[in-house]
């Protein structure tokens, strides 16, 4: 019996300094409730049927108890929930016509605690639900409002001639408590403005006044009937003259149109976008302006977007000179001009609607510095232009862009050259198991593809890929780098903890499990179950490890037979953005702790 209470001690202090050093606490449960909403003030301007929020805590199973009263006001729901953070909404159903603040308590219970919440309610003397109506610009609209009083109350309307001659009200007066008052339209309101009147109530104590408004007859017009715009795009503006709430509407037809933004007659601006035009002709739009039975429409016109693209937009010839094939995307009429009408380079095609072929002659040469051209292809009614760019290498050129590739845990990658002559690719004797050169594409300069298998080792790995052309006179090679353990499964785990291979040892699980980082010169991380009683300890993790850096880790558990007492040697396979992955080389047991 004497132990206990050491016990006991010893777990607080635990606890208490784990949550003081912990860099990253997350979702501790707490034993006891927590109310955010103590008391409730409610006030007497509160209308009848609002709501007030209760936010609350609590670490299990809870139930609210609600005083049985003679005469409810409030009511409070749910009254049963399940554990952590809760809201429970308190309704307000009677105003307080007595003399003086009422008090009411209510109790949240659970498991391991009970706490009350207290209402405090302001005496109602005269209040008004709302505080004004508006009604609608036919004759004949009714609104309603709510006049709550402790005495006999009055209406007094606006004297005749001062322009309040347009409504009714009824009844005008009433005794102590809770009335409805029926304000009615006996016009029409035909001008472009809004109009008001105030109507007062009073009792014995107290007056109070409120606000009639009879809205306008709507009116909508667009300044503008329509926009004009290049295959650019751009923006423009249409100023709304208004006096009611209106809609912009942009048909699916028109998606190319954005809208940007933003009442007697109001001038409102509305801004719109408009998306660069299309290759496939000019084309039209339109913007709906509209509210209720009135609408108006702004059209926007576009011409075509031009275009002129090469395909590739250079050559790389041989000094052995020959045709090459180029294609020229446009949807407009070009000419074509070769600057300084260089005497080695012709050029001859045909035109199609959207794809041009155009084959360029080059003649061979024998001179001893490379020679360079340029073919210029410009659209006959504007500055619209490509040039295509010839060059004349003395000697072939063949040359990767790059000299190494460093792969993580892609599965292909590719290698970018420049090339004027005919070649052959050759991956090296050590790299031929796990790279595979798999496509060739043609762009600006050619790209090979290759596929990578994964990695298996715990070393990273290198291997070799050579291209030369078939006369040996023009080569070059790329070395390839691949990281330890690529692709392998593991690292496509994210939960933090202890794996075998891939399944888990002893992992964080969320909602129930506790976690955190402690940063300093040496590092530890802890999942922690206080309910269970468990423990998960890995320590000494270096502040900045990098990836291949190897470390001893010291493993320790509480609760968790899974898991034994060690210091394995670990190696760092992957330095994630918010985490890193670790592996016990000799017993393939893998790590996942967050970064430091």
């Amino acid at each position: 019996m004497k132990a206990r209470p050491l016990i006991f001690r010893y777990v607080i202090i635990t606890v208490s300094i784990f949550y003081i050093n912990s860099c990253v606490p997350v979702s501790e449960t707490p034993e006891l409730m927590q109310v955010f909403t103590p008391a409730l003030d409610i006030p007497s301007s509160m209308a009848l049927q609002d709501t007030v929020h209760i936010r609350f805590s609590s670490p299990s199973d809870w139930r609210i108890e609600v005083p049985q009263l003679p005469d409810p006001w409030f009511s409070v729901s749910p009254l049963t929930g399940k554990r952590g953070k809760q809201t429970a909404v308190f309704t307000l159903l009677k105003p307080n016509l007595g003399e003086t603040e009422r008090h009411q308590t209510i109790t949240l219970l659970c498991a391991t605690d009970t706490v009350t919440v207290l209402f405090r309610q302001a005496v109602s003397n005269l209040e008004l639900f709302p505080r004004g109506v508006v009604l609608a610009s036919t004759a004949g609209s009714a609104k309603t409002f709510t006049v709550v009083s402790k005495t006999p109350w009055a209406v007094t309307l606006p004297t005749p001639g001062s322009g309040g001659d347009w409504f009714s009200v009824s009844p005008t007066s009433g005794i102590a408590g809770i009335h409805v008052v029926t304000v009615t339209s006996s016009q029409a309101n035909t001008a472009y403005d809004d109009r008001n009147a105030i109507i007062g109530i009073s009792n014995t104590s107290a007056s109070s006044n409120l606000l009639v408004t009879q809205k306008q007859t709507n009116a909508l017009f667009a300044t503008a009937d329509k926009e004009v715009f290049t295959s650019e795009g751009g923006t423009f503006s249409v100023t709304v003259r208004h006096n009611t709430d209106y809609t912009v509407t942009i048909p699916p037809a028109s998606s190319w149109i954005t809208q940007l933004n933003t009442k007697g007659l109001t001038d409102s601006v509305e801004r719109f976008s408009v998306a660069t035009g299309s290759v496939n002709g000019n084309r039209q739009g339109m913007v709906i302006f509209s509210a209720g039975n009135v609408a108006d429409t702004v059209n926007v016109f576009q011409a075509q977007l031009d275009r002129l693209i090469l395909t590739p937009d250079h050559i790389n010839a041989s000094s052995s000179g020959g045709t090459y094939m180029v294609e020229l995307q446009t949807n407009i009429d070009y000419d074509i001009t070769i600057p300084g009408s260089p005497d080695w380079v012709t050029v001859s095609g045909t035109k199609a609607i959207r794809t041009d072929r155009v084959q360029v002659t080059v003649n061979s040469y024998s001179g001893s510095v490379d020679r360079t051209a340029r073919i210029v292809f410009k659209d006959v009614e504007s500055s619209l232009s490509d040039t295509l760019t010839v060059i004349q290498y003395v000697q072939p050129v063949l040359r990767f862009l790059a000299d190494t590739v460093f792969l993580d845990d892609q599965s292909s990658f590719t290698a970018r050259l420049e090339t004027n002559t005919d070649y052959s690719v050759t991956v090296g004797t050590a790299a031929s198991g796990w790279i595979t050169h798999t496509e060739t594409r043609a762009t600006r300069e050619e790209e090979l593809v290759f596929t990578a298998g994964a990695n298996p080792q715990l070393t990273s790995r290198t291997g070799k890929i050579y291209i030369s052309n078939g006369s040996g006179t023009a080569r070059d090679s790329l070395v390839v780098v691949q990281a330890l353990y690529a692709q392998h499964p593991f690292l496509n785990l994210t939960v933090f903890g202890i794996y075998s291979g891939t399944n888990p040892v002893c992992v964080y699980h969320r909602y129930t499990d506790q976690w955190a980082m402690f940063n300093g010169p040496a590092c530890s991380f802890r999942i922690q179950n206080y309910k269970a009683g468990t423990l998960l300890l890995l320590e000494s993790v270096p502040q900045a490890p990098e990836q291949e850096d190897e470390f001893i880790l010291s493993v320790s558990a509480r609760g968790l037979s899974q898991v034994t007492t060690a210091a394995p040697r670990v190696t760092v396979l992957r330095n994630g953005e918010d985490r890193i992955w670790l592996i016990d080389k000799l017993t393939l047991t893998g790590y996942i702790i967050p970064k430091p």
